[in-house]
């Protein structure tokens, strides 16, 4: 799941499309031949065309944390060398078109040392997984991609549904599905399977979710699963086919090594490392769950000390305690954090069409309401800390992730904001 690297062949595509194409009629021809001369069937080697999966490993950015797969095609006897990868727009130029779901993305031909360049440059390990497919479903797989290719970058950004390796999959399957010989002849007979045998390969994805999938695999990376955790709900934990959980580069490699085609493993070599990993993710001390955590404890500490100063304070002085401008400064302060982050949650959910938006838990905790209504909190602020404290009960133990902990604890932190508000609005009517 690659989300902004992009290559800059847009000049290049239509020459690149007539070598695929010229290279490919050649195949067909080739196979063509080989179907009326026997002699000619076993003269090509199954060598000739090697089809492979290309895993990088992750990196430190957003677009780069879990990794990316894409498939590599080669033809040896023609020095022809090429790695088909679907890329988006890029996203740092982008935000805003990416946010509102209008970003675009293709599939990319790029010739492999070229592609290769991209990760030795950010020293990032390249590892590669040679698949066991008959030479006839190769060059059909070639013809396949370059087709995809020909499409250009105009479909709608889908990281769940066109994400590096949902993607590397079904054109995978695609290209076996095609394959002549696939389909039953006049007599009824094929003579290649239709699909891949997954057997038990999924059973290790089928009982959870896909943003449960993407939670435990952005372990490494807290800061941005607290972001991609923020954004990635909705149709994330939908029920869908196992098949479709693999969303994982390396969760693609586990399930086709288990995998079989026409009897035989679907990878059967020992992975090849092109690149070795110089390059190590290392944690940050400055974590999102610290950072909610002294959020949580300077607000209780806040409403706490402007509580005490509220207790003690004499109506007959003109002047305001200090403890208690602390107070009414963290009760706000936590108001705008709230607010600020509830326009974001509404603009995804009611707004953007960026896909797994289209509902949030997070909506919960994280809305305008209370803002608006800021007027009227006597009647509802206790109400509504009674609510978060049951979203937050909910949250750790639904077994599902329905929201990362640091978002619990600034749920925390908000109940006890909305508890002391109710508390000091009765105060203020009982003197």
């Amino acid at each position: 799941m690659q989300f902004t690297k992009t290559y800059n062949t847009k000049n290049e595509i239509w020459p690149l499309r007539l070598a695929l194409t010229t290279f490919l009629c050649y195949l067909m021809s080739l196979c063509s031949f080989a179907q009326t001369q026997e002699t000619a069937a076993d003269s090509v080697d199954n060598d000739f065309v090697i089809a492979s999966l290309v895993v990088a490993d992750p990196g430190d950015v957003l677009y780069s944390t879990v990794g990316h797969v894409a498939l590599r095609m080669q033809c040896p006897s023609a020095h022809l060398d090429y790695v088909f990868s679907y890329e988006s727009e890029a996203v740092p130029q982008k935000v805003i078109t990416f946010l509102a779901g209008n970003l675009k993305m293709g599939m990319f031909a790029v010739p492999f040392e070229e592609y290769l360049s991209i990760y030795k440059e950010e020293q990032r390990g390249v590892h590669e997984y040679v698949l066991n497919l008959p030479l006839e479903v190769k060059r059909n797989l070639w013809r396949v991609c370059d087709e995809h290719v020909a499409q250009g970058a105009n479909l709608p950004y889908d990281y769940a549904e066109r994400g590096c390796a949902f993607s590397t999959r079904t054109i995978v399957e695609e290209g076996i599905a095609t394959t002549p010989g696939t389909t039953p002849d006049s007599a009824g007979v094929t003579t290649l399977p239709r699909a891949i045998d997954y057997g038990t390969a999924l059973d290790s994805l089928a009982a959870i979710n896909r943003r449960d999938i993407l939670y435990r695999n952005l372990a490494v990376s807290p800061w941005t699963r607290f972001f991609i955790m923020f954004i990635c709900n909705g149709s994330a934990t939908d029920d869908v086919e196992p098949v479709e959980h693999i969303i994982m580069p390396r969760d693609l490699v586990d399930v086709f090594r288990h995998a079989r085609y026409n009897g035989h493993e679907l990878i059967t070599e020992p992975a090849r490392t092109i690149l070795r990993s110089d390059h190590t993710v290392a944690p940050h001390w400055c974590s999102p769950l610290l950072v909610s955590v002294l959020i949580l404890v300077l607000t209780l500490l806040g409403l706490v000390l402007g509580r005490r100063s509220a207790q003690s304070y004499d109506t007959n002085s003109n002047s305001q305690p200090i403890l208690k401008r602390i107070g009414a400064a963290t009760t706000y302060t936590l108001l705008g954090f709230q607010t600020l982050i509830g326009l974001f949650a509404c603009y995804l959910v009611f707004v953007s069409d960026l896909v797994c938006t289209e509902y949030s838990a997070l909506l919960v905790p994280f809305n305008v309401l209370p803002a608006l209504c800021w007027r009227w909190r006597r009647y509802w602020a206790l109400p509504y800390a009674l609510i978060l404290v049951a979203w937050i009960v909910a949250a750790i133990v639904w077994p599902h992730v329905l929201a990362d902990t640091p978002y619990l604890v600034l749920a925390a932190a908000l109940a006890a904001v909305y508890a002391h508000q109710h508390f000091e609005a009765k105060q203020k009517m009982n003197p």
